[in-house]
């Protein structure tokens, strides 16, 4: 007969150890230790995986910058490099009816040089076979033609172009340039670049003579007519890049050059360059260009 006694002491006696030293509820308890482990293992799995994951996106993310990056570079590069420039030779005196479609811009920019004094001295267009660029160049001078202005409009396959340059040859030797848009520097540094972004011919040419009387030089006129003036200028430059051995001629007549790899490469960075300095007019982004 079982006593209330025995019957608690059953109750709560301490469990009996096996043959192994373990307890006799051990199989039980390995069991859901086991399914707890490996969980465990299971969720760490997972938790590695999706770091894996991502941080494989994240790389091949990376790679793919770098890798459309570098290709621009490349590309542009090439371009740089076997783009044939003509100097001079490819624009034809001309006059209204424009043979090709002026752009608002050149309307505009033109009318306003005349409007504040400065002499016209041609009006020039891309001859027929040239067809790869097709644009309107009309060129003045100041009274004192101390400054020579070239306000261009063009379209070709990849796009429009709208500049206006104003040009002062000083006493040293060099030459200053104003422009309202970024464009191809001199590599050779003889010519100074400066760009007042978005201006309109009236400030342009303010800002350019202030930036002349910077240089502590003086201003030397221009002699001869426009075109011809242009003309010297540019073939100047193309024989200063040909003798750095930065382009070479493409033609005996030396009226077109192509830029040699370096030439390119020194393009490339003197691009990049420019785009840096004009960070500091950002502000200007918003004035409205002529037309």
């Amino acid at each position: 007969m079982v006593t209330p006694d025995d019957r608690s002491n059953r109750l709560y006696k301490t469990p009996r150890l096996d043959q192994a030293g373990g307890n006799s509820l051990a199989p039980q308890s390995r069991c859901c230790c086991h399914v707890a482990v490996m969980a465990m293992c299971l969720l760490d799995g997972i938790q590695l995986a999706a770091l894996g994951l991502v941080s494989s996106i994240v790389l091949y993310g990376l790679l793919g910058i770098v890798g459309v990056i570098v290709a621009f570079l490349v590309f542009f590069l090439a371009v740089a490099r076997f783009e044939n420039q003509r100097l001079v030779g490819h624009f034809e005196p001309v006059t209204a009816p424009w043979p090709h479609t002026p752009s608002s811009y050149w309307l505009k920019t033109r009318e306003r040089a005349a409007g504040i004094g400065l002499q016209p001295d041609g009006d020039l267009a891309t001859i027929k076979s040239h067809r790869k660029v097709r644009g309107l160049l009309s060129l003045f001078y100041t009274e004192d033609r101390l400054v020579l202005a070239s306000i261009v409009s063009s379209t070709s396959a990849i796009g429009s172009a709208k500049r206006t340059m104003l040009r002062s040859k000083l006493s040293n030797g060099g030459l200053l340039e104003s422009t309202d848009c970024p464009g191809l520097n001199d590599l050779t540094g003889v010519t100074k670049h400066v760009v007042l972004l978005n201006a309109g011919i009236e400030e342009l040419l303010r800002f350019h003579r202030h930036q002349v009387q910077a240089t502590g030089l003086e201003a030397l006129p221009f002699t001869g007519p426009a075109r011809e003036e242009n003309d010297h200028l540019a073939h100047a430059r193309g024989g200063r890049l040909v003798m750095l051995k930065l382009a070479r001629w493409t033609n005996p007549q030396e009226t077109s050059l192509r830029f040699t790899w370096r030439g390119a490469w020194v393009h490339l960075t003197g691009m990049f360059s420019e785009i840096g300095k004009l960070q500091a007019q950002q502000h200007r982004t918003h004035v409205r260009r002529a037309g």
